[in-house]
């Protein structure tokens, strides 16, 4: 099943139900200096690049080390856009022979 785009318009004053579901439709993504979850970077990957890239897949990055991750005390990971453009923006990596 695909994913469900999350687009809510109230006419009226939403009940308690509405708004726990508008809560939970805000998309932490789009506050530019928010760390991404590996779902949302995955996303985040796709909208920017145009790339399939699952969040497992993003996983392995981080284990591997191949990308810069923070980890919170309960063991998310999250992970910054800056070292996403790094490893994935032709323009801003270097080819090694500086």
């Amino acid at each position: 099943m695909a994913p469900r785009e999350h687009s809510f318009v109230y006419v009226s004053t939403p009940g308690p139900r509405q708004s726990r579901r508008r809560l939970r439709g805000h998309r932490r993504h789009d506050v530019e200096d928010t760390p991404l979850s590996p779902a949302e970077a995955a996303r985040y990957v796709e909208r920017e690049w145009h790339l399939k890239v699952s969040a497992a897949t993003v996983r392995r990055w981080v284990a591997r080390e191949a990308l810069p991750a923070k980890r919170t005390e309960g063991g998310r990971i999250l992970i910054d856009r800056a070292d996403l453009h790094a490893i994935l923006d032709p323009k801003t990596a270097t080819d090694g022979n500086d």
